[in-house]
């Protein structure tokens, strides 16, 4: 808070953009939870929508009609949906992730994760002003600099609004970094695990220590994480 003050102080220009992406993040917020819960309210959708039941983000659905797929036995990926663009595409422990979920509504599923997505936005901010701070304690700063850029990322958004994992992965993803720039084997690994289960595109941060030299580290974090990907 103390840097945004800094920064608020020092600029007229920062003064007005942050104030307008305050405005456009309050706005945005509010007409996502009238969507969600226009969503959640099946009589308050038209009727050719043709909903008898409450309805959850596309994404947030596929993976839970994926995880109620594993629960009980059935294919995984199913051949009919491959032409599409809307199908599971993970691998079988991600949706194994899901069936605890199973247990709640799915509106109260579809609120859950919604609160989850703006948690993990608000934590990715908040690790890469440690990472950054780590590095050069000038760099925090410059992030301060892009909040009202953060507060209008349309990528959050959106993935806000479909329920997608991106944001969630882009926090992982940074934990993994940050695990990596301090060697911390145990942690490192631990979040290389997970987002292996899901995108393993976004595990690039584990090929860091091959930049810097790293290379003991790197043989490693690449043997440790075969094997728990094999046992998982």
């Amino acid at each position: 808070m103390s840097e945004i003050r800094a920064v608020w102080r020092e600029s007229k220009v920062y003064r007005v953009l942050l104030v307008l992406a305050i405005l456009y993040g309050v706005l945005r917020l509010g007409v996502q939870g009238f969507y969600l819960a226009t969503m959640l309210t099946p009589e308050a959708l038209p009727d050719w929508v043709g909903a008898d039941e409450p309805m959850i983000p596309d994404d947030l659905r596929i993976y839970l009609d994926a995880a109620e797929r594993l629960q009980s036995k059935q294919n995984l990926y199913i051949q009919e949906e491959v032409t599409r663009m809307e199908f599971y595409q993970y691998a079988p422990a991600f949706a194994l992730s899901f069936i605890p979920q199973l247990a709640l509504p799915r509106s109260t599923i579809a609120i859950l994760h919604t609160l989850l997505h703006i948690a993990a936005y608000y934590l990715l901010y908040k690790r890469w002003g440690n990472i950054l701070q780590r590095l050069d304690p000038g760099n925090l700063k410059v992030l301060v600099s892009t909040l009202p850029v953060w507060l209008i990322f349309s990528a959050f958004w959106s993935d806000l609004g479909y329920l997608n994992i991106y944001i969630i992965l882009a926090l992982l993803s940074t934990l993994l970094l940050e695990a990596v720039l301090n060697e911390n084997l145990g942690w490192a690994l631990f979040w290389l695990s997970i987002i292996l289960q899901s995108k393993p595109q976004w595990a690039f941060a584990a090929a860091i220590p091959l930049l810097v030299g790293k290379w003991r580290f790197f043989l490693k974090l690449l043997s440790a994480s075969i094997i728990t990907y094999i046992l998982i």
